[in-house]
C-alpha cells in the first residue's frame, strides 16, 4: 500500500471513532489529523499524527487506534494532575543534574537516563488505562492481541536484554538500568514471555521491598500500587512510590553501570563494591509506611541519604582504575596514564564512548515508542484547555465558535466523506455541513448527555442491602418475642435457644434492561411548516440519535470488561392525516452508516399538507409489540421511550388518550412536548390526550420559547435511564 492511501485509510478510521476518542478524553473538542509529523495544534486543538511514522513501522489501523488512545491516556493523566506531573519533570531534572555533574555525563542523557525509568512506568500505567476504558484492547481480545504483536514486533523485537544491535550492524551491551526499566514495560505487555537480562538485574528485579509490613517484589510493587485499580492513580502518588522504592534500586544500578565504563581492568568490575539491593537496605528497614503515610516527605533528600555518596562507590577519578592516587610532583604517571589500557584508550575515552552507546540506545527505543508528542506541547495543550474552559465560564453557555483552521480541517474530511457517499439528486456535502452546523449548536447537551452513558457504563449493578432477621441461636440484639415464644426452651435448659435478631447482607442484582428503545415521533402536519420550529425539530432529531449512537459505541468498547448486552435501539415516525416511518429500529434496518441514517431523517421529517392525527402513529408502536416484547419489558429486560413533538392538539384527541393509556399498560413511557404558539382549543386538547391521568402527566407545554426543548428532552432522558444499570 502506497503512503497516500495508507494516511488516508488511517484517518478515515480514526476519525470513524470520533465520537469515542473524544469521550475517551473526555474533551469534545480534540480533533484529529494524519499529517507528516507528531504536533499538537493546542492553538485549535488538533492533534497531528505522523502518518510516515506508522507507515514506516507497520502499523495497522486497530494499533494506531490504539496508540491514539495511549496518548490520550497521557493527556488525561497530565489534566487530572498536572502539579504533581510537573514536579516530577523538576525532580528528574534535579537529579539527572546532580548524575551529570558526578559522572561528566552529557546532561540530556542524564536526563533521559531518569527519565527512561519514569515514562516506562507511565506506559505501564496507562496501558492498563486503555485496556479498562476500552476493553477492545484487554489482552484476551483482538484488540490486545495487535498490542501484544505491537510490543513483541515493533517495540521489543529481541527479548534478550543483555545486547542491542545498531542501525550499523554493531553489537552493544545494554546497560543494566536500562535492562531493567525496559523489562518493566515489556513484561507488564507480555506477561507470559521470557526475556533475558544480567543476572544483576535479575537480582535487582528480585530485591523484596517491606511497604506496610509486607514484602513486594518490585513487579508486584509496580501492580499493587501503581497500576489502575478500583479508582485511577494520580501521576504523584504512583511517582511516589516510584522514588521512594524503586528508583534506589535503580540507581545501584546506574552506579554500577558508570563504574564499569571506568574500570580498566575487567577483575576490578567483581570488586566495585556496588550491590543492587545495598541502597536499598536502609529504605527497607524504615519503609513500613506507605508514600501516603509519609506526609510527602521530601523523597530527593531520602534519596540523597540513602543512596552512597558516590566517591565511596568508586566514581571519583583518584579512585578509579588502579587506585593509585596521582603524584605530579615526583613525576610519577598520572591516575588518567595509569588508566590506559593495552589498546591505548583512557578510561575517560572508554566512558565517553560507552555514554555514547547509551545514547544510540534511547534513541533507538524512542524512535519505536508511541510516546511521540512532546510533553512540554501537552504541557501547553492543557494549559490552553484551561484557559478556555475559564472563557467559557464567562460566556454563561454561549456556543463557542469554531477556529477557522479547524474547519477547514472538517470540511475537507466531509467532502471526501461526501464524495464516496454520493445519492442521486441530492447534494449530500450540504446536508452535513448543515448537521455539522446542528451539531456544533447542541454541543452542551451532547457533553451533558456524555457524561449520563460514562456514569451508567462505570456503574454497578449489584445491590447491597441489610435486612434484621430473627430467630437465630446467636446475634447482637435479644428478640423480646422469641424469647416468649422460647420461654419453655430456655426453663427446660435447652441449649442454644433462637432468641436472637442478626443483620443479614444480601446481595442481589439490580434488573437491568437488555434492550433500550428510544422512539420519536414527531408533527408533519401543515401547522409544523414553519423555519424555527423545523429547526427545534431537527436539533431535537440530532441530539436523540447522534447521542444515543455515541452510548452504543460506549457500549460497544466496553463489552469485554461490563459483560453486558445491553444495546440501544432508535426509532423515528412522523404523522399528519397518515403515518410515515421515517426510520427503522436499527435491529430492521439495513443501514449501517448512522449519518446517512441521521441524515435520511432530517430530510424526511418536513412538513406537509395535513392534520394532527397522531394516535396512528401511537397505535402502529402498540401492534409492533407482540406479546413476546411486551412480556420483556414487563420483565425489565426492554426499556422503551416515547418522545412525542407537536405543535398542536390532537385531531382525534380520545383516540390519542385511549392509545397513551394502552401505552402505560404495556410499559411504554410516553412523554409528549407541545411547542409553539398554540390556540387554547388546542392545548386542551393536547392536556386532555396527554394529562388526563391525575397521577402522572406526561404531556408538556413548551410553548413559544421552544429552545427550552432540548434541556427538557435531556432531564427526560436522564429521567428515565439514570437508573440503568449494566
Amino acid at each position: 500500500m502506497e503512503i497516500e492511501a495508507y494516511k488516508k485509510q488511517g484517518e478515515d478510521f480514526v476519525n470513524s471513532h470520533r465520537r469515542l476518542l473524544n469521550s475517551f478524553a473526555e474533551d469534545v473538542s480534540l480533533r484529529f489529523k494524519m499529517e507528516d509529523q507528531f504536533l499538537i495544534d493546542y492553538e485549535n486543538g488538533v492533534v497531528q499524527l505522523d502518518s510516515k511514522w506508522f507507515f514506516e513501522r507497520g502499523y495497522n489501523k486497530e494499533q494506531i487506534l490504539w496508540a491514539v488512545f495511549h496518548e490520550l491516556s497521557h493527556f488525561r493523566d497530565f489534566a487530572t494532575d498536572k502539579e504533581g506531573l510537573l514536579a516530577s519533570f523538576e525532580y528528574m531534572k534535579g537529579k539527572a543534574d546532580t548524575l551529570s555533574k558526578e559522572t561528566e555525563m552529557d546532561p540530556q542523557l542524564a536526563y533521559k537516563t531518569y527519565h527512561t525509568l519514569f515514562n516506562c512506568l507511565d506506559d505501564v500505567y496507562v496501558n492498563k488505562v486503555v485496556s479498562r476504558r476500552a476493553s477492545y484492547y484487554e489482552s484476551k481480545r483482538q484488540g490486545g492481541k495487535h498490542v501484544e504483536d505491537l510490543y513483541r514486533e515493533k517495540l521489543f523485537k529481541d527479548s534478550d536484554f543483555t545486547n542491542v544491535q545498531g542501525d550499523d550492524g554493531s553489537i552493544s551491551q545494554i546497560p543494566r538500568h536500562l535492562q531493567f526499566a525496559y523489562y518493566l514495560l515489556r513484561k507488564a505487555m507480555l506477561p507470559s514471555e521470557e526475556i533475558v537480562v544480567d543476572a544483576e538485574v535479575r537480582e535487582a528485579l528480585d530485591t523484596q521491598i517491606t511497604v506496610g509490613n509486607k514484602e513486594y517484589d518490585v513487579e508486584s510493587l509496580i501492580h499493587t500500587f501503581m497500576v489502575p485499580g478500583r479508582t485511577d492513580a494520580k501521576a504523584s502518588a504512583r511517582h511516589e512510590y516510584l522514588k521512594r522504592y524503586i528508583q534506589p534500586i535503580y540507581e545501584a544500578l546506574i552506579q554500577k553501570d558508570v563504574n564499569e565504563n571506568k574500570d580498566s581492568n575487567p577483575e576490578d568490575k567483581k570488586n566495585d563494591g556496588s550491590n543492587p539491593n545495598q541502597d536499598n537496605g536502609q529504605e527497607q528497614n524504615q519503609g513500613n509506611e506507605s508514600p501516603e503515610q509519609k506526609n510527602q516527605e521530601s523523597t530527593e533528600d531520602k534519596g540523597q541519604s540513602e543512596n552512597k555518596n558516590p566517591e565511596d562507590q568508586g566514581t571519583d577519578k583518584s579512585q578509579s582504575g588502579s587506585g593509585n592516587e596521582d603524584k605530579k610532583s615526583d613525576g610519577t604517571a598520572s591516575n588518567e596514564q595509569q588508566n590506559t589500557n593495552s589498546t591505548g584508550t583512557s578510561s575517560k575515552e572508554r566512558q565517553e564512548q560507552k555514554f555514547k552507546e547509551w545514547s544510540n540506545i534511547h534513541e533507538k527505543f524512542e524512535s519505536q515508542s508511541p510516546d511521540q508528542l512532546n510533553e512540554d506541547e501537552i504541557k501547553k495543550f492543557t494549559e490552553r484547555k484551561e484557559e478556555e474552559k475559564a472563557k467559557d465560564a464567562q460566556k454563561d453557555g454561549k456556543v463557542k465558535e469554531q477556529p477557522k483552521s479547524e474547519r477547514a480541517f472538517q470540511e475537507n474530511l466531509d467532502k471526501d466523506w461526501a464524495n464516496q457517499h454520493e445519492i442521486q439528486g441530492r447534494n449530500i456535502y450540504q446536508e452535513l455541513r448543515s448537521l455539522r452546523r446542528i451539531e456544533e449548536s447542541i454541543l452542551p447537551y451532547l457533553n451533558d448527555l456524555t457524561e449520563l452513558w460514562q456514569n451508567i457504563i462505570t456503574g454497578s449493578s449489584i445491590e447491597i442491602t441489610h435486612t434484621r432477621d430473627s430467630a437465630h441461636s446467636s446475634g447482637f440484639d435479644l428478640n423480646i418475642d422469641s424469647v416468649i415464644d422460647n420461654m419453655g426452651a430456655i426453663y427446660a435448659g435447652q441449649s442454644s435457644p433462637r432468641i436472637y435478631d442478626k443483620v443479614i447482607t444480601k446481595e442481589s442484582t439490580v434488573e437491568k434492561p437488555e434492550v433500550i428503545r428510544v422512539r420519536l415521533v414527531v408533527d408533519k402536519s401543515g401547522s409544523m411548516d414553519d423555519e424555527t420550529k423545523q429547526n427545534v425539530l431537527a436539533k431535537t432529531l440530532v441530539l436523540i440519535l447522534r447521542s444515543l449512537q455515541q452510548f452504543n459505541e460506549m457500549l460497544n468498547l466496553t463489552r469485554g470488561s461490563t459483560g453486558s448486552k445491553l444495546k440501544v435501539e432508535t426509532q423515528v415516525l412522523g404523522f399528519s392525516n397518515t403515518l410515515s416511518i421515517i426510520k427503522k429500529l436499527d435491529s430492521e434496518s439495513g443501514e449501517e452508516d448512522p449519518t446517512i441514517e441521521i441524515l435520511n431523517t432530517l430530510k424526511q421529517s418536513g412538513a406537509e399538507n395535513g392534520n394532527t392525527y397522531d394516535h396512528v402513529a401511537l397505535n402502529h408502536i402498540l401492534e409492533t409489540q407482540d406479546e413476546v416484547s411486551k412480556q420483556r419489558i414487563q420483565q425489565g429486560k426492554i426499556l422503551d421511550i416515547l418522545f412525542e413533538i407537536t405543535d398542536g392538539g390532537s385531531s382525534d384527541a380520545g383516540a390519542t388518550q385511549e392509545a397513551v393509556k394502552k401505552m402505560v399498560e404495556v410499559g411504554v413511557h410516553a412523554s409528549a412536548f407541545q411547542i409553539g404558539q398554540v390556540g387554547r382549543s388546542e392545548e386542551r386538547a393536547f392536556n386532555y390526550a396527554w394529562n388526563s391521568d391525575e397521577n402522572e402527566k406526561r404531556g408538556m407545554v413548551v410553548g413559544v420559547d421552544m429552545q427550552k426543548l432540548l434541556p427538557v428532552l435531556s432531564e427526560a432522558l436522564k429521567k428515565y435511564l439514570g437508573g440503568v444499570k449494566i
